[in-house]
């Protein structure tokens, strides 16, 4: 590719670069005229993001991560200097400064919650402060977490713990929360980063990021963006979700605690267990070296108790019609035991005031060993005599027995370097993640024919047959038919490199800077699954040879009869491989058809200028980014499974956008901003929708395929914020936001017009029109002296217009993927005399989970609220006990197609509850 020289010409520039800022501080320039440490008075802890001023003058700045300020090139003379943080006390001092003279002064500012009785909760409101305090002093719109925020809600994953944002809602994989969506927008539009850097995607077919797998336990912080800077990633409709891991400055006395805990699940069997360790210390003799480490596991066993149907047009034996009648129903029952492995380290290197080094690695690893029992009725191939009686139909009990692997790391080291006036940061990281089978799936199939049966409660959320006419489970009745065999392989890996200046510029301003930097970030994808068909060629083979002990019932009522027995099964199919038992058919369209091969390669530049004029700050800049792509996939076509043909297809493609970013933020008072911003942000198609491959199915006269000339989704963004922050660590703000999405991605079905193949049903992804989306967004967070507080925000979008354009003939649809026009929080919290309580509603509205044919075959999700709840105890030992419980309702996950009494899916995950303790010292 033509950006590969470009690309390791770069990296060899910024490695060099990294080389020059360890031994180029001799270069340096004059240091700054004031310079100095903020922290909290009682604690040590650093204050990041003060605001520092010399009053009346255009000198101002804020303190970095380490909280460290600096003021350079202030003349000589008297001064007054000014440090705000939300929830501390302002400060003020005088000083005087020389010619030449560089002023070191230290400053220490005092909380303004400190309650009596109340110095270990401090460290709560202390986080918070820190929290708000950034979301306050961004140029930006963006909300921040704060550990002590992640911990105080009983939030197992990271998925989880982004629900209780404005605007972000989760999909959950058997209860637990697993992909997030921002603003209306589907997934596959928020970016989600690690310290700055890309996650890598392990994902098999799109650029969704599993959260479940990065675990809260690593994290000291996250911020989420809904309102992106130029020197940010461009690809991020919805927002952008930066983790945070812990660093050795954020407290310098060092920190060592640990974390035990055991928990249940209501309807599962097993106990879960989670434990975690962080330590992190500051030395050296200029205490310039930071080190931080920490280990995480969680064992969990979750159950999921669900049923599915499928529904289509049928006749009955009379000829009469039934539009949308019961055509398959599955009823599951699911035995998930996940184990998840995480660690992150981070050596941080003060070489001195103008030059670091931070080095840093995370991974996280997860274990997903699943025994899912399955009873299926076919309706479809028997005869309906009405709508709820079908006679002679199918039955098939299944199994899905895999163990399912996934891995993210990520690798980085950046760095900083000052010559003077002007900052120079570099970075380069690596990101790799996969998903794997290595076992593989097995999915034997035993079926029995020519059962008579009734349908009961078909408009209601869980149809199912009566049992009262006959029993289905007699398993001497089941012969086997097929196994169905599937390994998995999807990697990828991300290579980032970037480099960024800053330095002081004022454009008729009181303060200002310009940025400027370059990004180069190369992506490779590829997946390699193989999968295949067994027949047995032996004696009649039966279900009762392989079950288990016992019938199952699940907790909506169906009885499923004894389950598989595994593990017997599994070793009965690798022992009996070969002539006269299991003979293997290979399936190509899956072996042939489904690898493909994607890079890309970016390459952006952006400048961008702050100013500040008076109590208005305003930020403009530009961004242009660069795509390479090559993909490669394959064309299958086939016949009833033979290959008639296979050929490889290889398409290079490039496209180029520029975004540009216009944001202000008007100090109504000190304590109140008002934000406007217009923004320009893209989303990338999803890798499989993009692949150039299709297969063609001759007999079922059908192509799927691919469009490797997908554009990406552009948006045009409007924003407009008013934040109020509230003095004892709290914040009232209330907004509205708009997106102009144009060349949005969906899945349409046609007809091909034209070739050997005219009259063929096609299903390829395609480029919509446009879509306008507005939404409005109101948060409110207080604490007050008795100790109660309230955590509460609400989310409402609207399509107001949507053009799915010229490849489809639907016109009826009036929402985007995945958008949930109505989302919340509401937490009513007490936190005093060493108790910290939370009792948690999140609230997600209905949403579009897949758009069908026509508006009957539309699959919803529909609305839910899940009730949470946890409880602390501290001590002035740094020892906390906590209780957790969650889905205290027992909310269910329901789908449906087209209208509400057309049931999809119920599913049934019971309550989990976890108490431990956490030891901090």
């Amino acid at each position: 590719m033509r950006q590969k020289f470009a690309v390791r010409l770069t990296y060899a520039g910024v490695a060099a670069l990294a080389v020059f800022v360890c031994a180029g501080a001799a270069l340096a320039q004059a240091g700054p005229s004031v310079q100095g440490t903020i922290t909290e008075t009682e604690s040590g802890a650093l204050l990041p993001g003060a605001e520092v001023a010399l009053q009346d003058t255009q000198f101002r700045t804020r303190s970095g991560s380490d909280g460290r300020y600096r003021l350079d090139g202030v003349p000589a003379g008297d001064y007054t200097l000014v440090v705000t943080y939300v929830g501390f006390e302002d400060f003020e001092t005088s000083v005087t400064v020389a010619d030449g003279e560089t002023v070191a002064l230290a400053i220490e500012l005092d909380a303004r919650y400190e309650f009596e009785e109340e110095i270990v909760v401090q460290a709560v409101r202390f986080g918070q402060s820190k929290a708000l305090n950034e979301q306050k002093e961004a140029v930006n719109i963006k909300n921040v977490l704060s550990e002590e925020q992640i911990q105080s809600f009983p939030d197992l994953n990271t998925a989880e713990v982004l629900q209780r944002v404005a605007g972000i809602g989760i999909q959950r994989d058997s209860g637990e929360g697993r992909f997030v969506s921002m603003r209306g927008t589907p997934s596959a539009m928020t970016n989600v980063t690690v310290n700055g850097h890309q996650v890598g995607y392990s994902n098999t077919e799109n650029r969704m990021v599993e959260l479940d797998v990065i675990s809260a336990a690593q994290l000291s912080g996250i911020e989420v963006t809904k309102v992106l800077t130029p020197d940010m990633d461009a690809d991020s409709i919805g927002g952008s979700i930066n983790l945070k891991t812990r660093s050795a400055f954020d407290q310098p006395d060092g920190v060592t605690n640990f974390t035990l805990g055991v928990g249940d699940n209501s309807i599962a069997d097993g106990t879960h267990s989670r434990s975690s360790f962080n330590y992190s210390t500051v030395a050296g003799a200029n205490r310039n070296l930071g080190f931080s480490i920490g280990i995480n596991f969680a064992s969990t066993a979750a159950e999921r108790h669900n049923n599915e149907q499928r529904w289509g047009d049928r006749e009955t034996v009379g000829g009469a019609d039934l539009p949308l009648a019961l055509r398959n129903s599955e009823v599951q029952f699911s035995a998930n035991n996940r184990d998840r492995y995480g660690a992150n380290a981070r050596l941080e290197v003060r070489i001195d005031d103008d030059n670091k080094l931070d080095f840093s690695v995370v991974q996280n690893y997860r274990e997903d060993d699943q025994d899912r029992q399955i009873t299926r009725v076919r309706w479809d191939r028997g005869d309906y005599i009405s709508a709820t009686e079908v006679e002679g139909l199918r039955l098939v009990k299944s199994l899905h027995d895999r163990l399912e692997e996934q891995e993210s790391t990520t690798y980085s080291v950046a760095g900083e370097h000052r010559l003077g006036l002007t900052l120079l940061d570099f970075s380069l990281s690596t990101s790799s993640a996969f998903t794997k089978k290595p076992d593989g799936q097995l999915r034997p199939e035993f079926q029995a024919r020519g059962y008579d049966l009734d349908i009961i409660d078909v408009g209601g959320k869980a149809p199912r047959w009566d049992p009262a006419r006959m029993d289905i489970h007699g398993s001497e009745a089941f012969e086997f038919d097929i196994v169905d065999e599937k390994y998995e392989d999807t990697t990828s890996t991300i290579d980032a490199a970037t480099l960024d200046i800053t330095r002081p510029m004022l454009w008729d301003s009181d303060s200002g800077e310009l940025k400027m930097g370059i990004k180069l970030r190369k992506l490779h994808k590829e997946r390699a699954d193989l999968r295949s068909r067994w027949r047995w060629r032996g004696d009649d083979l039966f279900l009762s040879q392989f079950e288990g002990t016992g019938s199952t019932i699940t907790e909506g009522g169906y009885n499923i009869g004894r389950v598989y027995n595994r593990e017997a099964f599994r070793s009965f199919f690798y022992a009996n491989q070969g002539p006269g038992g299991f003979e293997e058919q290979v399936r190509n369209d899956v072996n042939l058809g489904e690898p493909y091969d994607a890079e890309e390669e970016v390459a952006s530049a952006y400048a961008m200028s702050t100013q500040e004029y008076g109590r208005l700050t305003m930020l403009m800049g530009i961004r242009a980014e660069f795509n390479d792509l090559d993909y490669t996939g394959a064309n299958l076509v086939v016949n009833d499974d033979d290959v008639i043909s296979n050929t490889q297809e290889n398409v290079v493609r490039s496209y180029r956008f520029v975004y540009p970013n216009l944001q202000f933020r008007f100090r109504v008072t000190p304590e109140t901003n008002l934000r406007a911003a217009y923004t320009r942000s893209m989303a990338r198609p999803n890798f499989w929708d993009s692949m150039p491959y299709s297969y063609t199915h001759t007999d079922d006269e059908e192509i799927i395929r691919g469009n490797p000339y997908l554009d990406p989704a552009v948006s045009d963004n409007l924003d407009f914020l008013v934040e109020h922050f509230l003095p004892n660590v709290g914040i009232i703000s209330g907004g509205v936001f708009y997106k102009s999405i144009n060349d949005f991605n969906f899945v349409t079905a046609t007809t091909q017009r034209d070739g050997p193949f005219a009259g063929f049903d096609v299903e390829q992804a395609v480029n919509g029109g446009n879509a306008e989306l507005m939404g409005i967004e109101v948060a409110w967070e207080q604490q007050w002296e008795s100790g109660f507080g309230i955590y509460a925000n609400y989310t409402y979008t609207d399509v107001m217009s949507i053009d799915l354009g010229e490849q489809t003939d639907r016109d009826d649809i009036d929402v985007l993927p995945e958008q949930r026009e109505r989302l919340g929080n509401l937490a009513l919290i007490y936190e005093k005399n060493r108790v910290l309580t939370r009792l948690a509603l999140n609230m997600n509205g209905r949403w579009m989970t897949e758009v069908g044919e026509s508006a009957d075959f539309d699959e919803w999700n529909d609305s839910a609220m899940y009730l949470d709840y946890s409880f602390t105890y501290l001590f002035d030992n740094g020892l906390e006990l906590f209780l957790q419980a969650n889905n205290l309702t027992e909310e269910v996950v329901y789908l449906y197609l087209g209208v509400g009494s057309r049931s999809s899916e119920h599913n049934i995950t019971g309550r989990t509850f976890n108490a431990g303790m956490r030891w901090s010292f």
